[in-house]
């Protein structure tokens, strides 16, 4: 499919600032000859422009070799290079900036044999503050794409002010975007801002991150393995071409101990392999009070509070991702998948709204709840870790207000900490009060989102558990994933069964234990000669309708 948009960039950008791999097959024009880059990349932009008459004379034996070498589609140099290399004459793959700027046609394009013609891209109102970068972009507009994505470009405001007016009065229609969010164009809003992964429509899901414990070791392998079924895959079909990473954070070595099992699972698991482009292992320090976790809000106190250990647990993972690409999903152990495609369903909705920092759930689970968690997002969820303005919120408000507030509130986890601080906040008081600054400035970057049920329960049944999923099933699409422990529980059962992985038999497990079914037995089917009649007539039985059952019983 031909690409509409065109991408612009200075070939003089800095080496570590952009990787070029992310612009093959895409139409890309460069500012500038960055050679050597390009050669360590193998690669090519499709157009060139080089209209410095100073670099031009600096660089034309590049230039002469980059025509010769024929990757480049088309050039577009001031005409210095013509008189420098009359050979360039001959290629008829390069255009002049005489050829479209009247008084450099009038000073040297004519004696050069140019032919001058009006153009509308060129056009403007304030000739005389053109600039490189300008020009540059008014020759990209003339090759008739229909989006301009500018990349890494600082030049004058007002000359691309200029643009903009000249382009809305002549009627260039061609829409422009800065990618830079903290670039002078978009400060001084002169161009909308758009990012480069949205233009390039890139996967947007960098990482899946699961926080491991001593005692999880077995459910990531059922976990691993419940993934590797295709009614449980991550990606249907092919994998997106910038797959995440897998990263799994463990609280100390004991958790670790489990890296040889999951490598070698994952190694001889074709069908999961090709879901990531890495699979890495971050191993924490963790002991003692650090580590604690105490699901009741009671007992010893500690500096650190009663949830210590998953609250560390998170925040190494936020610092280990900030230097990876795109956004994590930060699941623990006890999230179960309940359709394929998950993390296709997540990328896609990351793809389509407007990047949030965390995107999660409200409590949907059938517990009480008190006023400081009834509306908290819970913690399995979507993080921007790639986002420096997200990483500075967790280092300078996150970390150490909820390390404040456990002090009185030992009980408080980490995605807790937006509610406590509205909890805190007096509106009334303004600008005065920093908890409602705060709030004020980041709370459009948390958003509910249907994807991730919370549904995880300790006083719900285990029919009320599969009920709820299967509504979900029938009545919320979006929904991909849920964070249960009850149900990551029977994921071990589902793998020992023998039956067919899917999410009815999951569910159809989750009923016979509610109903005080024995296990199946390993490695036979559902249906099939391992059952007995009793057990088939207590099947039966739990089916019937409640009103019937008690007249039975």
């Amino acid at each position: 499919m031909q690409h509409t948009s065109l991408f612009i960039i200075r070939g003089d950008s800095s080496p570590d600032s952009f990787d070029l791999k992310r612009l093959a097959g895409v139409p890309t024009l460069s500012i500038g000859i960055a050679i050597d880059r390009w050669d360590v990349a193998n690669w090519r932009p499709t157009y060139l422009v080089c209209l410095d008459d100073h670099i031009v004379e600096t660089e034309i034996d590049q230039i002469v070799r980059l025509v010769r070498e024929d990757r480049i589609a088309e050039f577009f140099l001031s005409g210095r290079a013509l008189e420098l290399a009359p050979e360039l004459a001959r290629h008829t793959n390069i255009r002049y900036l005489e050829e479209f700027v009247e008084h450099r046609f009038k000073t040297l394009g004519k004696s050069l044999g140019l032919h001058f013609t009006e153009n509308l891209e060129f056009q403007s109102c304030r000739p005389e503050i053109a600039t490189a970068e300008t020009l540059a972009v008014r020759y990209g507009a003339s090759l008739e794409y229909k989006v301009i994505a500018l990349l890494s470009l600082s030049d004058s405001v007002e000359a691309f002010e200029a643009i903009r007016e000249d382009f809305q009065r002549n009627q260039v229609l061609v829409q422009i975007f800065d990618t830079g969010s903290d670039s002078t164009l978009t400060k001084a809003a002169v161009f909308p801002y758009q990012s480069l992964s949205r233009l390039l429509d890139e996967s947007l899901l960098g990482a899946v991150v699961v926080p491991v414990t001593a005692g999880e070791q077995a459910q990531v392998l059922d976990n691993l393995w419940l993934w590797s079924q295709p009614a449980f895959a991550p990606f249907l079909g092919p994998a997106p071409s910038r797959r995440p990473d897998l990263v799994l954070v463990c609280n100390n070595a004991g958790a670790a101990a489990c890296e040889p099992a999951v490598r070698k699972f994952i190694a001889e698991t074709p069908s999961l392999e090709r879901c990531f482009a890495k699979i890495r292992f971050v191993v924490l320090d963790l002991a003692g009070d650090a580590d604690l976790y105490q699901r009741e809000n009671r007992g010893r106190r500690t500096e650190h509070g009663f949830r210590a250990g998953p609250n560390n647990m998170f925040f190494a993972a936020m610092d280990a991702m900030r230097t990876h690409w795109g956004h994590s999903l930060y699941m623990e152990t006890d999230c179960v998948p309940i359709r394929p495609d998950w993390l296709g369903q997540v990328d896609r909705h990351l793809r389509g709204a407007e990047p949030p920092w965390v995107t999660g759930s409200i409590y949907r689970g059938a517990d009480a709840l008190g006023p400081r968690e009834k509306r908290h997002i819970n913690g399995n969820a979507i993080y921007a870790t790639a986002d420096p303005d997200f990483q500075h919120f967790v280092d300078s408000v996150w970390r150490p207000r909820l390390g404040e507030l456990v002090t009185d509130r030992p009980e408080l986890p980490f995605d807790c900490l937006l509610e406590a601080l509205y909890e805190l906040a007096d509106a009334r008081r303004g600008d005065a009060d920093v908890n409602w600054q705060t709030l004020r400035k980041v709370s459009h970057k948390f958003r509910y989102s249907a994807l991730i049920p919370n549904i995880t329960s300790e006083s719900g049944t285990l029919h009320m558990l599969a009920d709820q999923i299967q509504d979900l099933l029938e009545t919320s699409p979006d929904s991909c994933i849920v964070h249960t422990r009850a149900l990551a529980g029977f994921v071990a059962s589902l793998r020992s069964s023998g039956s067919t992985p899917s999410m009815p038999e999951l569910l159809a497990i989750t009923r016979e234990a509610a109903d005080g079914l024995p296990p199946r037995p390993p490695a036979s089917p559902k249906k099939g000669p391992a059952w007995s009649v009793s057990r088939v007539r207590e099947g039966l039985a739990r089916r019937l309708p409640p009103s019937i059952k008690r007249l039975v019983d």
